[in-house]
């Protein structure tokens, strides 16, 4: 199955490192055009240049995206490099750790302005445009934290389920426009694409994922042969969310007992 993005126009947010910088390069590797947004120029002009050598089409636009002018700007340029946009991937990150007896007012503020609140405002822009092409697609990035919460990281654990209803909640306010909005919820992911952390061997696969395995999932879903997929949960984890604790807890037992896992590293 080849996936043909040719002439689409997409914008990533987060786009300068991991996860994103995949999605990025193999969006462009699939014939899009991609706008590498993110507040780190450094490695966003990198992943941008990296795209233009292999001969794909790149554009690197700095934003913060805890500023609304910013984002609006972000998708006013991107509609004058390239004249439209068609897909639009909210996936950049921001996290304070700790519970809300350790976390301040400005720490859950400045947490959900990129986890969630941006979100809203890249949807708000981009889809009058989108709906005045004749559709689009919008993957917007959760987490298994996001229906699975843990210990002191209630900022990026809340903001990440509410990210899932604003998905569902888009999906039906805009699918009549052509417009499919999904949730895509990966598991563990390494960045370095040889690790092989002990701690992971938890896993019914016995590994962490990799950027690449995530970025061929949202090509998928931006693709025509997703045309079905509205309103979804694509949960990318090989597995990860599937053990029960109690089994999850015996399996650390079993790796202790052989020698294989360091508790200190859990």
């Amino acid at each position: 199955m080849l996936i043909d993005l040719s002439d689409r126009v997409a914008i990533v947010t987060g786009a300068a490192r991991n996860i994103g910088a995949a999605v990025a390069r193999q969006l462009a590797g699939c014939g899009a055009k991609v706008v590498i947004a993110d507040i780190d120029s450094v490695n966003g002009k990198s992943v941008a240049e990296s795209i233009i050598n292999q001969g794909g089409n790149a554009y690197f636009y700095k934003v913060d995206l805890n500023e609304e002018e910013q984002i609006r700007d972000m998708v006013a340029t991107t509609l004058k490099v390239y004249n439209g946009l068609d897909i639009l991937i909210n996936n950049a990150h921001y996290e304070v750790i700790g519970s809300v007896l350790d976390i301040t007012a400005d720490d859950w503020d400045r947490s959900f302005a990129v986890l969630l609140r941006a979100m809203f405002l890249t949807s708000k822009y981009a889809i009058p445009h989108m709906i005045e092409s004749g559709g689009g697609s919008i993957v917007n990035f959760s987490s298994l934290y996001g229906k699975n919460p843990i210990s002191n990281y209630v900022t990026y654990t809340t903001a990440k389920a509410a990210v899932i209803q604003l998905s569902r909640q888009m999906a039906i306010d805009y699918g009549r426009y052509n417009i499919r909005v999904n949730t895509l919820i990966p598991g563990g992911i390494s960045a370095n694409p040889i690790d092989n952390d002990e701690a992971a061997k938890i896993f019914p696969l016995r590994r962490r994922g990799q950027s690449k395995e995530i970025a061929y999932v949202v090509c998928f879903l931006v693709s025509d042969y997703a045309t079905l997929i509205n309103g979804a949960e694509i949960v990318v984890d090989g597995g990860e969310g599937l053990p029960h604790m109690a089994e999850v807890h015996k399996r650390i037992k079993e790796l202790i007992k052989d020698g294989e896992l360091d508790i200190e590293r859990l």
